[in-house]
């Protein structure tokens, strides 16, 4: 029995893990001799999917576009493989507008094609997949030299646990395509009889609509690109007012968490809050032509979005001061309104730039706090009249902001002082922006307002039960809430338990809590992107706080573990990627101080003006902010680099000598394993999650249970059970159980995975010039 579970196991490794909508094309060798073959990808024109999920059932319908760049016409059998952990029905399919009838195979009708395929194509890459039962329909013709549209829709039911739902849809098959795609799509809509609060991916950047409560529009949308990566949104339900839903994930001891915090979109028990907010513009010579206009434009839209309970003011800038109504907010009444759109139309260039006295007028004009305060700041370039030492205006506007106001600052183009912004905003409780030169000032400012114009909870603190030990969160204070708005706060604990938290925040002059009980457990826990989410926050964290107030030995030092482990390079650690994968952590960093002071020297990390400095001041507030992997960065390595580097479930793999290389692996005591030999085959029967592993290429040295295996093109050909991966079991399935279960299999033909077609491309008049070439 247990060799049958491990053999069950192995079977698993060749479909996707997740909710698989992209399935494969067998195509059916035609009568007559077969010339000269080999294997090489179709391409997909686009991938497009709009999931419903209305309760917990999602439909999901998937359009793509193939193309047949060959001289003669296909004929084959489209499989969509279904995971053994989804539960899904109702399938339909349509090609060229005409449906298809297709059927549901188990998986023992489907084992001996899968595997046979692998063993036979020898493509590690598809070792990552596993599956379970499949759907199947034929497909005649697939006209040459021209596009074939298949469109496939199914039914979902997925799992709420422990108030979280997650959908996934594996995007990850397209790494596959031979050209990039010209348009990849996914929209869900999502209806839920619950509140809806969070919305996260952390796999892709979202665009978030909410109508009401229950119902929200997510999308994402990216042009001639390869997705590598399965689309992962998870969202969250709840009665509460706001609520409070926790994901872990154990690290080799080390627990990590991640908290999403969001609000009712609609609510009686969290309603939108009156604020107070100064609006102040450089209008100095430099901000002269488009700046100014666009800057005015983006004032515009602010004051036509105010609230009426909201109060406000003008303060503009140059060798001067000017202030909208002098010594006092006003009331954003339709006629206040109309007067101040007056005044910011009427604003011209002229003169020097005195940042001192704007923001000591502005600060000086808030004089309550019952309310939310805001000041929102913006300039081009340096002070250049009056005060114009950068610590004296930091520790005035500190002084002077009694009310402890968000001071949010934009600068605008590159001639800004980074350390000045970024310090009036992190001092204050805010954050900083910066407009390039090729970005709209209107698009942006107004973008941002948007986000900041409904605040619902101020002045936000957690406190959890002292048994959790919950240590180093990122961000380190939770920002304010607005209408609309999350956060996702990332941190350590020291051990699972059910803990207590207590949400606080003012609303108005009234102080609120929200209390939770929330289930630690990292027990089984998949959530491998956690720690590696965290630790680009901290990185980023760290290299703002070099940035701002000078290096010490022991922060570069965390950023370069932290990097090494994760993973995570930037233009200033891509050094990283070239290091001997054998040295100790301190012969690590011994060589590494000296590639980071050089590559410090190299992009002008320490410069506090021009392009470098807004550059820097974006990728390090970046990645302290990120929210999933997606997120680009501006100080981020190059594609080369990035390209050498690989993360698997927890572990990350670097590329040397066409080899991928466990950072966790050790060389002295490593177990030489062949490519594709029964040696290799028992190690996946063995564990299934070595197939994750295995899948980068031929040659793989990884550390995993224990154990350490170096696999090549040369090696043992058998292996003992007693140097299989620790703690698996003693009756494992061998290789030669494997090729007896399959002997009797044969896929002839053309295969194609995912949602591309692999094809023969065979000699002469019917090959194509280019296997990319379009129609």
């Amino acid at each position: 029995m247990k060799k049958w579970l491990a053999l069950f196991g192995f079977i698993l490794l060749i479909l996707p893990r997740e909710a698989l909508a992209d399935g494969m094309i067998i195509i059916d060798p035609r009568p007559g001799p077969m010339p000269p073959i080999e294997w090489f990808p179709l391409e997909v024109r686009y991938h497009h999917v709009s999931t419903v999920i209305t309760g917990n059932v999602a439909e999901t319908a998937i359009d793509q576009m193939f193309y047949n760049p060959t001289g003669r016409d296909l004929e084959g059998t489209y499989f969509f493989p279904i995971p053994d952990d989804a539960a899904i029905s109702e399938f339909s399919m349509f090609v060229q507008g005409e449906e298809l009838l297709g059927e549901v195979k188990n998986a023992d009708e489907a084992r001996a094609i899968y595997e046979n395929y692998v063993r036979q194509k020898i493509d590690p890459a598809l070792l990552e997949y596993v599956g379970q039962d499949l759907f199947k329909a034929r497909i005649y013709p697939i006209e040459a030299n021209s596009e074939k549209r298949v469109t496939l829709g199914y039914t979902q039911e997925l799992t709420l646990e422990s108030g979280i739902y997650k959908y996934v849809y594996p995007l990850n098959t397209e790494k596959f395509s031979s050209t990039d795609l010209d348009e990849v799509t996914v929209e869900v809509e999502i209806n839920s009889t619950q509140p809806i609060k969070s919305i996260y991916s952390p796999s892709h950047i979202i665009t978030i609509r909410r109508e009401g409560n229950t119902k929200a529009f997510v999308s994402y949308t990216e042009t001639q690109v390869r997705p590598s990566t399965d689309f992962v949104l998870y969202y969250t339900v709840s009665d509460e007012p706001f609520g409070a839903d926790v994901m872990t994930f154990d690290e080799q001891g080390q627990k990590y968490f991640m908290l999403l915090l969001a609000p009712d979109y609609e609510s009686d028990t969290v309603q939108i809050q009156p604020k107070d907010i100064v609006f102040v513009l450089d209008h100095s010579g430099s901000m002269a032509g488009d700046k100014l206009t666009q800057a005015k434009g983006a004032l515009d839209f602010a004051l036509a979005h105010l609230n009426s309970s909201d109060r406000f003011n003008i303060v503009v800038f140059s060798d001067d001061v000017e202030v909208f109504k002098p010594g006092e907010l006003v009331g954003a009444s339709p006629e206040q309104i109309t007067e101040a759109r007056t005044f910011a139309a009427s604003i011209a260039d002229a003169g020097g730039t005195d940042i001192y006295t704007a923001l000591d007028t502005s600060m000086g004009l808030l004089k309550s706090d019952s309310r939310s305060q805001m000041v929102i700041f913006l300039t081009d370039g340096l002070p250049t009249v009056g005060t114009t030492d950068i610590d004296r205006i930091i520790s005035n506007t500190l002084t002077k902001n009694t009310m402890q106001a968000r001071l949010f600052t934009f600068g605008v183009g590159y001639d800004v002082n980074t350390n000045l912004l970024d310090k009036l905003s992190n001092q204050n409780n805010a954050v900083s922006e910066y407009v390039l030169p090729d970005e709209s000032i209107e698009a942006k400012v107004s973008s941002f307002y948007s986000k900041i114009a409904n605040p619902v909870l101020s002045d936000v603190t957690l406190n959890w039960d002292s048994g959790l030990h919950a240590t180093e969160l990122y961000p380190r204070e939770v920002p304010d809430f607005f209408r609309g708005s999350q956060q996702v706060v990332i941190g350590k604990y020291t051990e699972d338990m059910s803990a207590g938290l207590v949400l606080s925040g003012r609303v108005g002059d009234e102080q609120k809590d929200f209390a939770y009980r929330l289930d630690f457990d990292s027990r089984d826990s998949k959530n491998y992107f956690i720690p590696r989410l965290w630790a680009t926050r901290r990185i980023g964290d760290l290299m703002d706080a070099i940035r701002l107030n000078g290096e010490e030995q022991e922060l570069v030092d965390e950023i370069i573990r932290l990097s090494k482990r994760y993973g995570i390079i930037t233009q200033y650690t891509s050094f990283l990627v070239d290091l001997d994968m054998n040295q100790t952590e301190d012969q690590l960093l011994q060589e590494s101080r000296g590639f980071w002071t050089q590559s410090k020297a190299a992009y002008d990390f320490s410069s506090q003006t021009g392009s470098a400095a807004v550059n820097n001041a974006q990728g390090t507030q970046g990645m302290a902010q990120q929210l999933n992997a997606a997120a680009p960065s501006a100080i981020a390595a190059d594609e080369a680099t990035n390209q050498r580097i690989q993360q698997k479930n927890d572990k990350t793999f670097y590329l040397q000598n066409d080899t991928w290389i466990d950072n966790d692996f050790v060389a002295d005591d490593a177990i030489a394993i062949q490519q594709y030999s029964d040696a290799y085959f028992d190690l996946i029967g063995a564990d299934p999650v070595m197939g994750d592993y295995l899948s980068l290429g031929g040659n793989v040295q990884v550390n995993f249970g224990g154990k350490n295996y170096a696999v090549s093109a040369t090696g043992e050909t058998t292996i003992d059970d007693g140097d299989l991966p620790s703690g698996t079991d003693e009756d494992t399935l061998t290789a030669i159980d494997i090729s007896w279960y399959v002997a009797g299999a044969v896929v002839a033909g053309i295969v194609g995975y995912g949602a591309l077609l692999f094809v023969r491309r065979k000699p002469g008049k019917d090959r194509p010039e280019e296997s990319g070439t379009k129609k």
